[in-house]
């Protein structure tokens, strides 16, 4: 995008856009996937939250474990799934790491049509990327690094339209569910994040992190990270998540392709 365009952008949108101009420094992007990289509104993370929890409720071994996981007898919520849906995971892992992939297919399920393409974001990556930016992601869904197998994360990336190079390319580059949960510590945790940092090797006094959860982005604040709120949705956040998001200073922003289109036509 030429530089005109971008300050197009500025003039019609002057806070927001003024905002994103103070994040150009930061040539390391590191971003979630699930409602950032697309629309909250779009419904796919509620369908996935949804199936897990009904998948865990009618299987025996699962459910038998509510007691001790979430401290009630009662059937599994989507707000439950922070602590649940690490230890099914974990539970794969040691005892049946080939039955997993199975698992996930059953639980994440094939409504990636929910999803719109985005042209505009795949060309905004790929400005970025000439202008030298490294674009990682640190995300609470599945990725798989075998170029022959294709969880979540890539499913995403390709119905947005981008391409089997930059799918290779992110399959390097991210920290995922399945990362954090053999390592112990996920989202939001101070622990998690430095864990994702070592990994993909970002100086965090560099970075800028995009989530649409603010309880993360503290985490990311507080390591020295630039924050951007990617709240997605038309309908209104809650009133604590926009106070807490002002006292970290993140931006917040309303489309990630409208967003990453700007920041990278503004980098010199």
């Amino acid at each position: 995008m030429a530089r005109a365009t971008a300050q197009a952008a500025v003039d019609t949108n002057l806070s927001h856009s003024k905002t994103l101009a103070d994040l150009t420094d930061r040539r390391v992007w590191m971003l979630d996937v699930d409602d950032t990289m697309y629309p909250i509104d779009s419904g796919l993370h509620d369908r996935i939250k949804a199936r897990i929890c009904a998948n865990a409720n009618r299987t025996t071994a699962i459910r038998s474990q509510a007691l001790p996981w979430i401290g009630a007898d009662r059937d599994f919520k989507p707000e439950d799934l922070g602590v649940i849906f690490p230890n099914i995971l974990g539970s794969f892992l040691q005892a049946n790491p080939a039955g997993l992939e199975g698992y996930l297919n059953k639980v994440y399920g094939n409504d990636y049509t929910l999803i719109q393409p985005s042209p505009r974001l795949v060309q905004a990556f790929q400005s970025a990327q000439d202008k030298e930016v490294r674009v990682v992601f640190y995300t609470n869904g599945p990725s798989s690094p075998d170029p022959g197998k294709d969880y979540h994360t890539q499913k995403v990336l390709k119905r947005l339209g981008l391409s089997d190079t930059f799918n290779q390319y992110a399959r390097q580059n991210v920290y995922d569910l399945i990362q954090s949960v053999q390592a112990g510590y996920g989202k939001p945790s101070e622990q998690g994040m430095d864990n994702a940092l070592n990994t993909l090797r970002i100086d965090p006094a560099g970075a800028l992190f995009f989530d649409d959860g603010v309880k993360n982005l503290k985490t990311a604040a507080a390591r020295g990270m630039k924050t951007v709120w990617a709240w997605t949705s038309a309908k209104q956040p809650a009133p604590a998540d926009e106070q807490l998001a002002q006292q970290i200073g993140a931006v917040r922003i309303y489309d990630i392709a409208e967003a990453v289109e700007t920041l990278a036509a503004l980098i010199p």
